[in-house]
């Protein structure tokens, strides 16, 4: 199992499905521990506090180079007419 996983994170470089995926894995943990922890042992993941500000972080990051990208090839005004 784990090496399956593994196989899939060297697979999947796309930044947004590797930021989906821990996503749902820390959301997944969440629910089970909101829903169905009673009592017992507890894995604290302290990068869970610090991984979602890395994440939002780094979309407004790829959103502002996505746009000056986008801005830099395309021209400021269109054409007021076509020859």
């Amino acid at each position: 199992m784990l090496f399956n996983v593994y196989i899939f994170f060297l697979i999947a470089r796309r930044s947004r499905v590797l930021n989906f995926v821990m996503g749902a894995a820390f959301v997944v943990y969440g629910l089970y521990l909101l829903l169905f922890f009673s009592a017992g042992h507890v894995f604290i993941f302290f990068y869970a506090f610090i991984l979602p500000i890395m994440m939002v972080v780094r979309f407004f990051r790829e959103r502002t180079a996505y746009r000056s990208r986008r801005g830099a090839t395309e021209p400021a005004y269109p054409p007021a007419f076509k020859v």
